[in-house]
């Protein structure tokens, strides 16, 4: 526990000269602005790096401790995907396609070589293509990288992705009781605590930001701790594991549809995400101030919180796994479209 204080008070002192230093010598990166921004004025995006080193020291410390490598695996595999994102939170001059590349390289990295993998999905067709160890690889990088790059995709509001972050590993933790795995129950204990020092600077008012590397990193560290869980527990039904990673699963299922449906590439931002639509709900709501942002992030609590629930229902309600996915998609569907109305509704009047 005193271990776990130590490395809180670590990251508060990264994330704490992250800021002084962006303040006071004005060490700003090209200046940032977007279609789906939820800001106003120009704040670093430099949180990625400060949680980088802290859950790489984190790591070290694992090896030392208990010769655990897999989160230090986990820290070098995404070293491609952080040297690209981080050069795009300075510089916005790295495409998507470019990011998206190095988030795939970094998820073979560690899918090959860490071996973790995802069989028995339990549906027909997919597990189909499972029987070969080749399909199996390329199944489990294509739903890491996918859900890697999800974090990016929710993350615009305060708080928003840490606190996703954090019930995921929540959910983490209630599968790693259930099944009594040890290692998983210690390492999802820490991921609870880890974003805690960023979290302080970032909500309810931010002083900076995850930016493209700290949304990328938590993705990562999430679906892989998830990934690690299912492989070494193969009788829990894979879905499970699904409907912990809901929010930003569904999230960027519907904003690939959503975005082939209207014509726009895939790869590019728009203002339709259900965390932006809250954004400007709340607007209306509220007026145009600083206190919208958080209350937004307070809002979708149904949405990134309820996941968390639902493990639990599943492992010690006896509720169907299917039936919860069900009824989360169908409130996802809901709340996304009743919000939406609501905003048409009142700029027609």
């Amino acid at each position: 526990m005193l271990n776990l204080i130590f490395f809180i008070f670590v990251g508060l002192v990264l994330n704490y000269l992250t800021v002084f230093f962006y303040e006071k010598y004005k060490l700003n990166h090209s200046k940032y602005s977007s279609s789906h921004q939820t800001h106003i004025g120009q704040i670093p995006r430099t949180g990625g790096i400060s949680l980088y080193i802290l859950f790489f020291m984190l790591s070290i410390y694992q090896v030392l401790i208990s010769k655990d490598f897999f989160l230090v695996s986990i820290a070098l595999a995404f070293i491609p995907a952080l040297i690209v994102s981080i050069r795009e939170d300075l510089f916005l001059n790295v495409s998507p396609i470019k990011r998206l590349l190095a988030i795939v390289f970094s998820s073979s990295l560690l899918v090959v070589f860490s071996g973790i993998n995802l069989n028995d999905i339990q549906t027909p067709l997919i597990d189909s293509l499972l029987n070969s160890k080749l399909g199996l690889t390329l199944f489990t990088i294509f739903f890491l990288t996918a859900l890697t790059n999800s974090f990016n995709v929710i993350d615009g509001l305060n708080g928003l992705c840490s606190l996703t972050f954090i019930a995921i590993n929540v959910s983490s933790l209630i599968i790693s009781w259930y099944v009594q795995d040890l290692w998983a129950l210690k390492i999802s204990i820490i991921l609870i605590f880890f974003p805690l020092s960023f979290l302080v600077f970032n909500f309810p008012y931010a002083r900076f930001f995850l930016g493209d590397s700290g949304a990328y990193f938590l993705g990562f560290i999430s679906t892989s701790i998830l990934i690690k869980i299912a492989s070494s527990n193969i009788f829990l039904p894979k879905w499970l594991f699904i409907l912990a990673l809901s929010y930003p699963f569904f999230e960027i299922i519907f904003s690939v549809i959503r975005k082939v449906i209207l014509g726009r590439s895939p790869f590019y931002p728009d203002r339709e995400h259900m965390h932006i639509i809250m954004y400007d709900h709340s607007k209306n709501l509220f007026g145009d101030t600083k206190r919208i942002n958080p209350i937004s992030t307070i809002f979708l609590i149904p949405i990134w919180g309820l996941p968390t629930y639902f493990v639990y229902c599943n492992l010690y309600g006896g509720i169907p796994i299917f039936n919860l996915i069900s009824f989360y998609l169908f409130f996802y569907l809901f709340y996304y479209l009743f919000i939406r109305l609501h905003l048409i509704e009142n700029k027609l009047k």
